[in-house]
Parts: C-alpha cells; structure tokens; sequence
C-alpha cells in the first residue's frame, strides 16, 4: 500500500528532458520596458481656453471652451490647444451672455504664459469671429517673442580677424652724390661749404644741391667753384696758379 502511494505521488511531478531547460512563459506586455521617448520642442504655441457663461436659458449653460476648440482647430492650425494651463504659453478667456434666443455677447481676453494681458476686452460678434482675431495676436506675438536659436545665431557676426601689424617703414636713405676732387700740385686743401674735408685728390659724397668748393695750399692762389650735385659721380681737377701771377 505504501508503495502504490509512492508511485502515484511521482506520476504528478513534471518530467523534464535531461539537456533542456524548462520553457519560460513569454513576458506580458507590463514586464517588457518600452523605449522612452524624449519629448520633442513644440513650434507651435499652446494655447489654453477658459470661459464663463452667464443666461436665462438652457444653451447658456453649456461650456463654450468646447466650442473654442472645434473654432480654433478650423481657423487657426498655426497654434495646439492644450487642457494644461502650466504648460500653455498663452491663456484665452471668453465671459459668454446669452439672453432669450437673441441676445448673445462674447468678450474675449488675451493674457500671455505671465498672466499679462495681451489685448483688451472685445465684445459683440460670434464665438468664432472671437477665435480668428485671438488667433492672429497670437501668431504675431508668438513670430516675435520666439525667434529660433539657429536664426539667432546666424544673425550675429562672427568676429572679424585681427590685421597684421603693419611691417615698419623701410630706412630713408640720403640722396648724395660722389665728387672726386684732384689738384695741381697735388696735396692741397679742399673745403666744401666752409668746411676742410680733406686733401686732393680725394671722393667725397655730398648731399644733393648746390655746394662751394674752395681749393688752396700755400703759395698758391685759391681755386673756388660752385657746383650744383644732382646725382651720380661729377670729377673736378682744380689747377692752381702760383701766388702773384
């Protein structure tokens, strides 16, 4: 008896093959890890709608920010509706009245993601009159309060290049020009301009212009001429008569 018991107790354990392991369950939806996705910058502006309705009849009562929506998805695709206030850069509000079946008056008011208002109060005309003129102070604020990055960038020069200091003036060189001086005899004194330079023959370079030469030794009268220099090389060969001819 006990070992009939025994036998059916190892009938109800799982048989598994030698060499394999046990086959797992697939993981359920919950267990697999979806990528996240990062949240990608909206260039459209979020816009958040809010109204009031005050009336004596049952259409007053209806929430006209339904209303807003379906207009603003037909006359303005430029901006995206949003339910979250903290995340909207602009907030629209529209006080509703409504009496009878004729009498209707819609006023509306812009404030922007600070909570200052935009426009002032409009009043008179249909719900969806409202909706386009919001629209268009919305669109034109949003083209200039939100310019982007790229575009600032490439509005901002680049810096310009820094010149090269300018490279130092070449050295002026004097303009002069050779006078070769002889005499006879030789050995005598030459002044130019007042001034002994040495004795003949000799090459003395003197600036340009006019100079005043003068040649003398003793026993001998002086020899004098002017001489205008312009260039080059200009030879003088002064003779000197003795003293008393």
């Amino acid at each position: 008896m006990k070992l009939l018991s025994t036998c059916l107790a190892l009938a109800f354990i799982p048989v598994v093959a030698l060499g394999q392991t046990p086959t797992q369950a697939p993981p359920t939806t919950d267990q697999v890890q979806q990528p996240k996705l990062a949240a990608q910058p909206s260039t459209k502006a979020r816009v958040f709608l809010q109204s009031q309705s005050k009336g004596n009849n049952q259409n007053a009562a209806r929430d006209q920010s339904m209303e807003m929506s379906k207009d603003f998805e037909e006359v303005c695709p430029g901006v995206r509706v949003t339910i979250n206030q903290q995340m909207a850069d602009y907030t629209v509000l529209l006080n509703h009245i409504e009496i009878g079946l004729f009498i209707r008056d819609n006023q509306f008011q812009l404030a922007d993601k600070n909570g200052d208002l935009l426009s002032k109060t409009k009043e008179g005309g249909s719900i969806r009159g409202g909706v386009k003129k919001v629209c268009d102070l919305i669109l034109a604020h949003w083209a200039k309060t939100n310019v982007p990055t790229a575009t600032v960038e490439a509005a901002t020069p680049a810096p310009s290049p820094i010149p090269d200091p300018p490279a130092p003036p070449a050295p002026v060189q004097a303009a002069v020009a050779q006078i070769i001086i002889s005499s006879i005899p030789d050995g005598a004194d030459i002044e130019i301009d007042g001034s002994f330079v040495g004795n003949a023959p000799s090459a003395i370079e003197l600036a340009l212009g006019e100079h005043t030469v003068v040649i003398h030794k003793k026993g001998f009268a002086n020899w004098e001429r002017k001489v205008k220099v312009s260039g080059g090389s200009i030879t003088l060969r002064a003779e000197l008569d003795a003293a008393g001819q």
